[in-house]
C-alpha cells in the first residue's frame, strides 16, 4: 500500500518496486548506495539526495526529481562516482566529499540560491555544469570542474548581470589544445596554457 518517507530513505541493496506507492515528504532525504528505486517516487516541495560508498560507480535514477524546483541538497561521497543519466537542477547546498560525477551527457545546474564549494584533486565534477541567475546584480561562482579522474582545475567565476532575466552560465575544462591561444592586444594575460582551457558559455538573458 502508500508509504510517506518524512525523514531518510536508504537504499543499500536491490531494487526498491515502489510503483507509484512511494510518497516523500517535505525536505526528506534519500541516501542511495548500492539499490535503487525502480519507479519515480511522488515527490514533496524538496528532497535531499546523498551518494554515498559503492563498490562500483552509480548511475542516478528516478531518485533525482526531473522539476528543477525540488532538489535542494546534493551529496557526492562515494570514491567510485556518480554518473548523471538526465539534467538535473539543485537548489541547496553541493558537497564533494569522495569521488566524481560526471556530467558529460546530462547538465548539473545550481539555482543562484545555491551553495557549491570549490572541491578537491579527489572529488569534483568531470563533464560541464552550470548557474541560473535571475537577478540584476555582481556574483561569484565556484565550478568544482575537472576532467577524467585526475585533471581537477577548478574555477571562479566573477560576473555582473544587468539584465533580471535567467541567464544561465555553462562552465568545462577540457583537456585539449585550445581553439585560439593568442595573447590579446591589451596584454591582460601573462601566459595562454597550450594543453587545456576552460569554456564559459551565457544562454539568455543578460
Amino acid at each position: 500500500g502508500p508509504v510517506t518517507v518524512t525523514g531518510t530513505l536508504t537504499l543499500t541493496s536491490g531494487a526498491l518496486t515502489n510503483g507509484t506507492n512511494l510518497t516523500l515528504g517535505n525536505s526528506a532525504t534519500i541516501s542511495r548506495s548500492g539499490g535503487s528505486l525502480v519507479a519515480v517516487p511522488t515527490f514533496g516541495t524538496s528532497v535531499n539526495v546523498n551518494y554515498l560508498e559503492n563498490g562500483s560507480q552509480i548511475t542516478t535514477g528516478p531518485e533525482l526529481p526531473t522539476s528543477t524546483t525540488v532538489l535542494n541538497n546534493l551529496t557526492i561521497n562515494t570514491s567510485h562516482g556518480v554518473l548523471l543519466n538526465a539534467p538535473v537542477t539543485a537548489k541547496g547546498g553541493f558537497t564533494l566529499t569522495s569521488g566524481i560525477i560526471t556530467t558529460t551527457a546530462n547538465l548539473l545546474t545550481f539555482t543562484e540560491a545555491a551553495t557549491v564549494g570549490i572541491g578537491s584533486g579527489t572529488s569534483f565534477v568531470d563533464g560541464p555544469m552550470a548557474y541560473t541567475l535571475t537577478t540584476a546584480k555582481a556574483y561569484t561562482k565556484n565550478y568544482p570542474i575537472g576532467k577524467a579522474t585526475i585533471w581537477y582545475r577548478p574555477l571562479v567565476l566573477s560576473l555582473t548581470q544587468t539584465d533580471p532575466k535567467p541567464s544561465t552560465y555553462t562552465a568545462e575544462m577540457f583537456n585539449l589544445v585550445p581553439p585560439a591561444n593568442a595573447m590579446p592586444p591589451d596584454q591582460t594575460l601573462s601566459w595562454v596554457s597550450g594543453i587545456r582551457y576552460h569554456k564559459i558559455s551565457e544562454t539568455a538573458g543578460g
